[in-house]
């Protein structure tokens, strides 16, 4: 069985981004339509068969954190001269994901494989924090899985050992994390009042 979510890594802008740490961590990932539903075939008054439809993944990842300038090269925001991201977007990129999580009783991890994604932010959910308690809002971003020709697939998954990805990088031809970039990055000078870290390659 699988325990829990233990990552998930992003490549965009040629660019590899590991959430983890960095971001405060992955809360949490979805995924839906992963195969494609089953249509029966019926004939005779009987049901004779039944085909696959395409399948159409659907990722849902929530973080804890996510820098304006990362979020922006995830969607395809665009930016004002004035430093605005907007939700005018004009052009989706293309978004590579792997979402990792580790299979119980076992030193591997199994990552779902996703090279070619568009992503999308539809809700934020902002609450007033108590006296007695800071209400802290999560970030959620929705990928639809389109056609990869590197797998053959629009997704796929494998066990890896625990806590390395980097067959599934290999695989990908995706360049290992840059632990730079992120609100809680190893360069921060602290976790509290230094500023993020942000990446040279921008959103086009």
């Amino acid at each position: 069985m699988l325990e829990g979510t233990k990552d998930a890594v992003f490549n965009v802008n040629g660019k590899t981004f590991a959430a983890g740490a960095n971001f405060g961590g992955t809360v949490k990932v979805d995924i839906k339509n992963y195969q494609g539903a089953l249509t029966n075939i019926s004939g005779s008054n009987k049901t004779q068969a039944s085909y696959l439809e395409t399948a159409k993944p659907q990722i849902s990842v929530t973080l804890n954190s996510v820098p304006d300038d990362i979020l922006a090269q995830l969607t395809g925001a665009t930016k004002t001269d004035g430093g605005l991201y907007t939700n005018n977007i004009e052009k989706l990129p293309h978004v590579g994901l792997v979402a990792s999580a580790l299979r119980f009783g076992t030193d591997k991890d199994r990552a779902f494989v996703f090279p070619n994604c568009a992503g999308t932010v539809q809700n934020f959910s902002l609450s007033t924090d108590t006296d007695s308690k800071k209400t802290m809002a999560t970030i959620q971003i929705d990928f639809n899985a389109l056609w990869s020709d590197k797998i053959n697939a629009s997704g796929g998954y494998m066990d890896v050992p625990s806590d390395d990805l980097s067959s599934v990088y290999t695989l990908l031809g995706w360049d290992k994390p840059d632990n730079t970039v992120g609100d809680f990055n190893a360069d921060s000078a602290s976790k509290k009042g230094s500023e993020p870290i942000s990446p040279v390659v921008h959103a086009g």
